[in-house]
């Protein structure tokens, strides 16, 4: 997540749109930077015969506004589904999964999907997705739909997990390079 830091204004413009808001992204990656490198923070991994790659339950209740206080418990497990084992999924799709999960623990982020699967979200949460976003079945999921949340919603896009795990993978291997 160190690698992150200082992304360019394209490069958050890429994964966030045109509206992004820099000092919101900045303080989701300084939260990530300090979890991920404290000692005391665990990463467990549980398997599961669920058909996605990885879930991590978090209780939405607990679910703050992004880039809220940090976490104060220090675990998160990450349920490895049938595609996790089965390759079904390459490893990018593994990384973009374990990140998208950490994101939604350290940064409180969402998956921004159907109105059926955000009227479960406190009253709270569903207030910080625009409502032109929730249209049924639709779910940013992958690489073309959080391209697609990008140019319909700045502010979706930064709510998104999947936005953030594209970020900040493309990140990580531009820095590599």
């Amino acid at each position: 997540f160190r690698s992150a830091k200082g992304a360019s204004y394209q490069q958050q413009k890429k994964w966030f749109g045109n509206g992004f808001d820099d000092a919101k992204v900045q303080t989701c990656l300084d939260h990530l930077y300090q979890w991920t490198t404290d000692p005391a923070c665990s990463i467990y991994f549980k398997s599961s015969t669920e058909d996605d790659i990885a879930s991590a339950p978090i209780k939405t209740s607990q679910t703050k506004q992004l880039g809220g206080q940090m976490p104060i418990d220090k675990g998160i497990t990450i349920v490895l589904g049938k595609h996790w084992r089965s390759g079904g999924a390459v490893d990018g799709d593994r990384l973009l999964a374990v990140i998208h999960e950490v994101t939604h623990k350290v940064i409180h982020t969402l998956d921004v999907v159907d109105k059926q699967v955000v009227s479960k979200y406190p009253t709270t949460v569903r207030a910080q997705i625009p409502s032109t976003l929730l249209s049924a079945g639709r779910e940013y999921y992958g690489f073309k739909r959080v391209l697609e949340l990008r140019d319909k919603s700045s502010h979706g896009a930064m709510l998104n997990a999947d936005n953030w795990a594209y970020f900040i993978a493309e990140r990580r291997s531009s820095d590599s390079n």
